[in-house]
């Protein structure tokens, strides 16, 4: 039951008058800062649990409350002096544990809010409250610990089984963890216990549309916008649902929406660069890529996309430096030495091509793709043997390798250059000479 304002006034009234008549009586002191402290009065209270403290150095209720006083004005570290104070006087107080845990998380302190957390579930273990293992997931997911966040949640649902809270977070952590069907249950169970909001509504729409059922994913991105209007990675995500419909115009205008709200939002410009794409406006795709990169350098799919795209419009030049900036980004990709060798074999540089071949397979020597570019580039400096060794060992990694690779032939290699290596082979290892032919019949 809550006390007015006017019933706590009264009561201050009385203490102060009791305090004129007895200065040392540590009974008026102590209810009158939580009086204080009641109206948010913080410094007056914490004035009066001084004052209570001095007067009895042990009292467990003053150090705890000054602690909470102190929580409340963000001075942690006043606070956790307190709250210490209360565990050597009494070691089994849940509560000040539980606010230890707290503040520990607030400063960063993860693994020792973990122990007072589970210290305060260990002596209060059937609190119907269920903060403490409440707040326990809440650290465990900000220390990416999924699968101990669940666990915590679910214990604070047999606790307070009826919380849709608890409900909405545990569903929003599986769906995080990719436990689809796990996740969709504890949403729609927090949708029956009351707890209807964006939120749950979010991670309901990410869930269905990882399972493929689109128009589920369509309704609960629809209804997270209805309580959340102009949330940005709600139109984002309804876009990309749109565009698995096939429906582009209706992703489009879903991620113009987004950057009307947030310029700077990557992933809506970025996929409004592929809708442009898939329209034929190379250029224009590419300007919305460039954009991405400004706004995050790091963003490699978009640095991949505009180096594929020059190449497809033959500024291979161009797309080599975009890919070596993607090498910068991923030194250890062998794809990224694949492509820039075959974009310097569409330009005849075949002796860089060559260097850049054997980079890729400096990390992995199973690589069909760059055994077959290696090939090439040593059919165009001559070396017909060597071309023949990489072309057979093409085939032996991957019997498909020629079909899997198709674009990538008609566009380093002329039907002469294979007409010269199929003669080479002619007469000599049979597996070479079928490699070869492989490779000719796509031409």
């Amino acid at each position: 039951m809550r006390i007015s304002d006017q019933q706590l006034e009264a009561i201050i009234k009385k203490c102060l008058d009791g305090i004129k008549q007895d200065p040392k009586n540590w009974v008026l002191h102590h209810d009158l800062a939580v009086a204080y402290m009641q109206k948010k009065q913080f410094d007056q209270a914490q004035k009066e649990f001084q004052e209570t403290l001095r007067l009895d150095p042990l009292n467990v209720s003053a150090h705890y409350l000054l602690g909470v006083s102190y929580s409340e004005q963000l001075l942690f570290d006043e606070a956790l002096d307190h709250f210490k104070e209360v565990t050597k006087l009494n070691p089994k107080h849940a509560h000040a544990r539980f606010f230890m845990g707290k503040v520990y998380a607030i400063k960063g302190m993860l693994d020792a809010a973990v122990h007072e957390l589970k210290k305060a579930i260990e002596l209060d273990p059937k609190n119907r409250s269920a903060l403490a293992p409440t707040y326990l997931g809440e650290v465990y997911l900000a220390m990416g610990k999924l699968d101990e966040a669940v666990e915590a949640w679910g214990k604070a649902s047999e606790l307070d089984p009826n919380n849709p809270t608890i409900h909405q977070n545990i569903g929003a952590a599986l769906v995080d963890a990719g436990r689809f069907d796990q996740g969709i249950a504890e949403c729609q169970k927090a949708l029956r216990l009351g707890g209807d909001n964006p939120n749950v509504q979010y991670n309901l729409g990410v869930a269905f549309a990882a399972r493929r059922q689109l128009d589920r994913a369509v309704e609960h991105f629809k209804k997270t916008l209805e309580g959340a209007p102009g949330d940005v990675r709600t139109l984002v995500n309804l876009g990309e649902v749109y565009a698995l419909k096939g429906d582009i115009k209706a992703a489009r205008a879903q991620w113009e929406q987004a950057l009307e709200k947030d310029p700077n939002n990557a992933d809506a410009r970025y996929n409004v660069g592929l809708t442009l794409a898939q329209t034929g406006d190379m250029e224009g795709a590419i300007g919305a890529w460039r954009r991405v990169i400004e706004i995050n350098p790091r963003f490699d799919r978009a640095v991949i996309n505009i180096a594929v795209a020059l190449s497809l419009l033959g500024r291979h030049d161009e797309a080599i430096v975009e890919w070596r900036h993607l090498g910068e980004l991923a030194p250890d990709n062998p794809d990224v030495p694949v492509n820039i060798g075959e974009n310097l074999l569409r330009i005849g540089r075949a002796d860089e091509a060559a260097v850049s071949f054997d980079k890729a397979l400096s990390f992995g020597e199973n690589n069909a793709r760059a055994h077959f570019g290696l090939g090439a580039a040593r059919l165009q400096l001559g070396d017909l043997d060597q071309t023949l060794s990489h072309w057979k060992r093409a085939k032996e990694i991957d019997s498909n390798f020629a079909l899997n690779l198709q674009p990538v032939i008609k566009t380093c290699l002329t039907k002469e250059q294979a007409a010269k290596a199929e003669q080479a082979a002619k007469g000599g290892d049979r597996a070479a000479l079928e490699a070869v032919r492989s490779i000719k019949s796509l031409l």
